[in-house]
C-alpha cells in the first residue's frame, strides 16, 4: 500500500470509530429519556399520594374543559407531554446509520482499486456522521423538553394542593 493509501485506510477507520461513538451517545440519551419518563412518573405519584384519592379527585373535577379544572388540564398535559418527549427519544423514531453494508463493501472492494475504496467509504462515514448529529441533536431536544416539562407539572400539582 502506498502512504496516500495508508492515510485514507487511516481516514475510513476514523469515520468507523465516530460513528460507534455516536452509537455509544444515543444509547446514553435513550438511557437518560427512560430516567426522566420513569421520574416523572414518580413526581405524580408523590403529589397524587401527599394530596390523597378523595381530595385529588374534588380537585380534577372543575369546569374548565370536559369537567375537569384547569389545573388539572394544566398538570396532564405537562405530564403526558413529557412522557411522550421521552417515549420519542427512546422509540427509534429516527433512521440512524452506524456501521456499512458489509455485502455491498464486499463487492466494492473488488471493483475498486485500495485507494479508492477507502476514500469513498470515509465519505460516506462522514455523511453518515453528520446525518446521525442532526438527529441526535433532535433527540437531546427532546429529551430536554421531557425534562422541562417533567418538572413543570409540580407548578399544578402545588396549585392542587
Amino acid at each position: 500500500m502506498t502512504n496516500k493509501c495508508e492515510l485514507l485506510k487511516l481516514s475510513f477507520e476514523h469515520a468507523v470509530m465516530k460513528l460507534q461513538s455516536q452509537r455509544e451517545d444515543l444509547a446514553i440519551i435513550r438511557n437518560r429519556a427512560s430516567i426522566v419518563a420513569a421520574m416523572t412518573g414518580l413526581i405524580a405519584t408523590f403529589f397524587a399520594t401527599a394530596i390523597g384519592s378523595e381530595k385529588l379527585g374534588n380537585s380534577i373535577v372543575g369546569a374548565a374543559f370536559l369537567g375537569f379544572s384547569l389545573e388539572a388540564i394544566l398538570l396532564f398535559s405537562l405530564f403526558a407531554g413529557s412522557i411522550v418527549m421521552s417515549a420519542l427519544v427512546v422509540a427509534n423514531s429516527f433512521e440512524f446509520t452506524f456501521g456499512f453494508n458489509t455485502k455491498k463493501m464486499a463487492e466494492l472492494s473488488i471493483e475498486l482499486k485500495p485507494r479508492d475504496f477507502f476514500r469513498r467509504y470515509s465519505e460516506d462515514g462522514d455523511w453518515f456522521f453528520n446525518d446521525n448529529e442532526k438527529m441526535i441533536n433532535q433527540a437531546q431536544n427532546q429529551l430536554l423538553w421531557a425534562i422541562m416539562l417533567g418538572f413543570a407539572q409540580i407548578l399544578p400539582w402545588l396549585m392542587l394542593l
